[in-house]
């Protein structure tokens, strides 16, 4: 058991340097220690960390800024998913979504049974294993950790696709076929109230999106 509880730094307050010293001795204390020589907790890797978005962004004090308690559980507990194999990007993703008490959860000798951080490992070795899981039922807590890990995974293709992290939108279409080779594709619910003054500015937009790409390729001018 980590003595004293992480809740005791409640009012920590202080530099890189001073957030990595103290997340140092925790994580000793915890037995999370540096897989190897460019992974040992220090200033270089409080602002890696910062930059990769697993820390939030520090406060400000004129140039220098400033971690607080909320870092310090956050690199605590990445340094617990990491010591567990799990890579820096899928950390990045699974913090992006994971409210801070849950965080907390996955700090291990906090003097509770720990079930997030064994949903974190449910959740890797699920995935090592082509996402086959031995255990036969899954306890709430898990679900809802794996249920993260899957928006996280979501949110963070959306974004690398679409430039934004938004839900995609699932929407019933009608395809009308003008012609063999010519298909106009609109949503369902947009047709049905398109009306007759709809119908036209969308027959004129097309002909109008036709013609400037036929313009844009160096087809003859209407």
């Amino acid at each position: 058991m980590l003595n004293p509880p992480l809740e005791t730094f409640r009012d920590f307050s202080g530099s890189a340097e001073d957030l990595a010293r103290l997340a140092t001795r925790i994580c000793a204390e915890l037995g999370l220690g540096a897989a190897t020589d460019t992974d040992e907790l220090s200033t270089r890797l409080v602002r890696d960390y910062a930059q990769r978005d697993i820390l939030s962004r520090p406060e400000r004090l004129g140039k220098e800024a400033i971690y607080t308690w909320r870092h310090l559980v956050e690199l605590v507990a990445a340094r617990a998913l990491v010591a567990d194999g799990w890579p820096l990007a899928k950390v990045t993703q699974h913090f992006a979504l994971t409210p801070l008490e849950d965080l907390l959860l996955l700090v291990p000798g906090q003097g509770r049974p720990n079930p997030a951080l064994m949903a974190a490992k449910r959740i890797r070795e699920s995935t090592l294993a082509g996402g086959k899981v031995s255990e036969p039922a899954t306890p709430p807590l898990q679900r809802l950790a794996s249920q993260r890990q899957r928006r996280a995974d979501l949110m963070f293709s959306m974004k690398q696709l679409t430039g934004e992290s938004t839900q995609p939108r699932a929407t019933q279409m009608t395809r009308i076929a003008l012609d063999e080779d010519i298909h106009l594709l609109i949503e369902t619910d947009r047709l049905r109230n398109l009306g007759l003054d709809g119908a036209d500015a969308v027959g004129r937009a097309i002909t109008a999106s036709i013609i400037d790409w036929i313009t844009a390729k160096g087809g003859k001018q209407p």
